[in-house]
């Protein structure tokens, strides 16, 4: 292992460093393999920022355009099923109300019958 690979290891490159040389921003999961790029690299950080930005910059942006329209269709589902779910809690409350209905008016016919037999 060469001197300056020995020194750089010493010193990683920061998000924010990241940030601030590609105008990039990435997740935490994402930064962490860039992270593990640049510390195999031989660059010092504004080298292999430059170097990012050619040759994995679209690649990276590619995959994370996709886990956007990915998380896009599962918020179309949740919101499916969130209508389902408050149609059929709908229905059942409809349910409830002709019930509680119901039992007023056999209270309604019981209380008629018991002041027919008391009289």
């Amino acid at each position: 292992m060469n001197a300056f690979r020995k020194l750089k290891n010493n010193i990683d490159m920061e998000l924010h460093e990241f940030v601030a040389r590609t105008n990039v921003y990435l997740t935490d999961e994402i930064y962490a393999k860039v992270q593990e790029e640049y510390m195999a690299s031989d660059m010092d950080k504004d080298a292999f920022c430059d170097w990012w930005k050619e040759n994995r910059q679209l690649a990276v942006t590619k995959h994370m355009a996709m886990e956007v329209y990915r998380g896009m269709g599962k918020v179309e589902e949740y919101r499916e099923q969130y209508r389902r779910l408050a149609d059929h809690r709908n229905t059942l409350q409809a349910q409830v109300s002709q019930r509680n209905l119901r039992i007023k008016e056999l209270e309604a016919e019981l209380a008629t019958l018991k002041a027919i037999v008391n009289a």
